[in-house]
Parts: structure tokens; C-alpha cells; sequence
């Protein structure tokens, strides 16, 4: 019943992104392959500084990459969570030191610009530990907010 009720939540977060591109793909001019292509880029190199700061143990810096807001939502192994504060005190919790944030990566990422201001990032994370490796899969909304591109929404799972 919980997978229900999850799944019916992600529909309806993918449902709410599918129109509001379409109302704004409406409202805005279309974007150039070559505006894509620039975005697609500076998301590629986001995602990759992202890790790099994992890998430096530092979880207040990579938290900075979320939107600075009590409305940013986070959604894995089976709860949703609200607000920065949240977020940032679960990376505190489950990862307390720098051994057991180990080293991260992301591969298969498919960047999907829906305007200027919005992208969906799909992709699988890696994570390196001594205690051994964990991967997942994840989702994220990232949208451009006074020049500087934030996780909005992320959701993954292990």
C-alpha cells in the first residue's frame, strides 16, 4: 500500500513538472539547440563540482546546492522529507564523517531542459565507502534562480 501511495505522489510530481513545462514551453519563446546544449553543459559541470565537494567531507557545502528553502523536498527509502534544515541534519545523521561519506560519483546522467530556468537531471550515484559500495538511482529538478542553478526537488532511491 506504501508503494501505491509513493508511486501515486511521483506521478503526481512528474504530472505537475509536465505541465508546468508545457505552460511555460507556451509562455517562452523555444530555446535553440545551441541554448540547450549550453545548459545541458553547465549542468554536466554542476553534477561533477557536486560530487567534488561530497568528496571533501564537507556536508554544509554540498547541501548549498539545494534551494535554501523549507519547501525544497527530498523523497527516499520511503519518506518525503521538507526544507534545507531537514535535509541538511539527515546528511548530518546518516553520514557523520568523512569516512563514511566515502567517495562519490554520478554516471548516466540524462539531463532533460525543459526551459531556460528548469531542467530534470536523471542518473545513478556511486558511492565509495570502506564499509562497502552503495549506488542508487535518482531524480532531481534543478532550476535557475538569480543566475545560480538549485536542487528544487530530489528523489532517490538505493
Amino acid at each position: 500500500m506504501k508503494i501505491m501511495i509513493k508511486m501515486q505522489v511521483y506521478a503526481l510530481y512528474l504530472g505537475v513538472v509536465m505541465v508546468l513545462s508545457t505552460v511555460s514551453a507556451v509562455a517562452q519563446k523555444p530555446l535553440s539547440k545551441k541554448d540547450s546544449m549550453n545548459i545541458v553543459k553547465e549542468i554536466y559541470a554542476i553534477q561533477d563540482e557536486h560530487a567534488k565537494v561530497w568528496n571533501t567531507g564537507n556536508i554544509e557545502a554540498f547541501v548549498q546546492y539545494y534551494w535554501q528553502s523549507d519547501s525544497v523536498r527530498f523523497v527516499s527509502g520511503g519518506t518525503v522529507m521538507y526544507g534545507v534544515h531537514a535535509l541538511r541534519e539527515r546528511y548530518k545523521k546518516n553520514y557523520p564523517d568523512k569516512a563514511a561519506m566515502g567517495t562519490l560519483s554520478f554516471t548516466d546522467l540524462a539531463i532533460t531542459v525543459i526551459d531556460k530556468n528548469n531542467a530534470l537531471v536523471y542518473g545513478r550515484f556511486n558511492l565509495d565507502r570502506t564499509e562497502g559500495k552503495r549506488t542508487g538511482l535518482f531524480t532531481i529538478h534543478l532550476r535557475k534562480m538569480s543566475g545560480v542553478w538549485r536542487i528544487m526537488h530530489d528523489h532517490t532511491s538505493v
